[in-house]
């Protein structure tokens, strides 16, 4: 297995914070929508945004490091 060495870049980056968070919360949003209707078919509100805030709350912390 080879170990992958970290490199800084030569160039500065600058990276697109807003679209990068938009894509992931756009996604999450999605993915929560269809996991809220997966076993039911009329899923609440209330079951809506728990699934929905999770999946988004899941999207943010694998994209952001909270240092916690």
């Amino acid at each position: 297995q080879m170990k992958t060495k970290k490199m800084k870049p030569s160039a500065d980056l600058k990276l697109r914070v807003y679209s990068v968070v938009s894509d992931a919360v756009d996604s999450a949003i999605s993915a929560g929508f269809y996991r809220a209707h997966k076993h039911v078919n009329t899923p609440s509100a209330a079951e809506i945004h728990e699934a929905v805030l999770a999946a988004v709350m899941s999207e943010l912390c694998d994209i952001i490091d909270f240092g916690d």
